[in-house]
């Protein structure tokens, strides 16, 4: 099927991205200076509808296109190719409108997502604008990503529990649960908070960074086996319609051109600067942050390092996009936090910088890819 990538309305999403960046000048000046000087409310009521708006109307991301082309043939056929029931639910009983279903569940992704990040206590402006910064390149893109979300909401009422421990965890194994049912990979990511209980200590660290290249070796000869031999499969469509920088990164990995090697060093870039970062203060200089900011660094920490495993291999690299991404969650809870309660640096700033380039990148990119190369315009 071909699809007509549109370039104009690229535009409202570079509109509503630098609306977004309002905090910008003052958390890259001052920091965590800069906090509660404001109402609270007013700034989660911004952030959600401008973050609402930018996913629902996702036209920088050709998935936005993928998704309309199969609600279509959900609605005219009835038949569904590879969708989780409770989004296919939606289409046939709640909405006939590509648009309201994507503001169904994006809505309940970023509502969550925030609801999340005030029950962690960060601050208000810093956390949403760290949150901006690292995962709206993400949050637009995958419907899965609402799975995410519920999963660290429950995850939050066990990390850090209301007045009523029981009650708290109860309700977050609950939500946890659910989360499974939202997408096909959940499994994995509800299966990576076994980790969050252990601590990462620098020997630890130390240990995984010299065996790494071992175990690189270890997993691409076996998935070369497993591959060679049939024993496993996956569903193309799924990986391509389901996640656009899933077939986007499997198409520039086999590229050798500039533009291609340039936007996995951008795209990437921010995701192991901060976690750099972070390990170097967390576990290193052993800063003093909440046992459940350590939880959720382990998490991230041990989930970007199974995906850097897939990173090296033309035919794994579907499996990197799809773990690197249970990793941008909890990374913007804990550098959000990090911004939050630590003075401002020359290494922070500069990390925000990076944090941006991938955005302006995918945005300004897709707008001249699509007016120069493709002709699309405006239909």
């Amino acid at each position: 099927m071909k699809y007509h990538y549109e370039a104009v309305p690229v535009l409202f999403n570079i509109l509503l991205f630098f609306l977004m960046l309002y905090p910008f000048p003052n958390v890259y000046r001052y920091g965590c200076e800069f906090r509660k000087r404001y109402t609270d409310i007013l700034d989660y009521a911004v952030y959600g509808v401008l973050l609402i708006l930018f996913c629902t109307f996702g036209y920088a991301d050709n998935d936005f296109y993928h998704y309309e082309g199969l609600f279509k043939r959900i609605c005219s056929t009835g038949l569904n190719v590879h969708l989780e029931p409770v989004y296919y639910w939606l289409i046939r009983n709640v909405t006939s409108n590509y648009l309201v279903w994507r503001f169904i569940v994006w809505s309940g992704t970023v509502i969550l997502s925030l609801w999340t990040i005030k029950r962690l206590k960060l601050d208000v402006r810093i956390g949403l604008l760290i949150f901006v910064l690292f995962y709206i390149n993400i949050i637009s893109v995958m419907r899965g990503n609402l799975g995410i979300a519920i999963l660290f909401f429950g995850f939050s009422f066990i990390i850090r529990p209301s007045h009523n421990r029981l009650l708290s965890f109860l309700f977050g194994c609950l939500l946890i649960f659910c989360s499974f049912f939202f997408h096909k990979s959940m499994l994995f990511s509800i299966a990576a908070l076994s980790v969050t209980p252990f601590y990462l200590n620098r020997k630890t660290v130390k240990i995984s960074l010299v065996i790494f290249p071992f175990l690189t070796v270890v997993t691409t000869l076996l998935l070369d086996y497993i591959i060679m031999n049939g024993l496993i499969g996956f569903d193309i469509a799924d990986m391509n319609i389901g996640s656009s920088m899933t077939g986007y990164a499997s198409d520039t990995m086999r590229q050798s051109n500039i533009f291609g090697k340039l936007n996995q060093m951008i795209t990437y870039m921010p995701v192991y600067a901060s976690l750099a970062l972070m390990t170097k203060k967390i576990v290193f200089e052993e800063i003093d942050v909440p046992r459940y900011i350590k939880a959720l660094f382990i998490y991230w920490y041990a989930i970007t390092y199974v995906a850097s495993l897939f990173f090296f291999q033309e035919t794994s690299v579907w499996l990197f996009i799809r773990f690197i991404m249970m990793s941008y969650f909890p990374l913007c809870i804990v550098v959000g936090y990090y911004y939050s309660n630590f003075k401002m640096t020359r290494e922070k700033r500069i990390l925000m910088l990076l944090a941006i380039l991938p955005i302006c990148y995918k945005l300004f990119y897709a707008f001249y890819k699509r007016l120069v190369w493709e002709g699309y315009v405006f239909f």
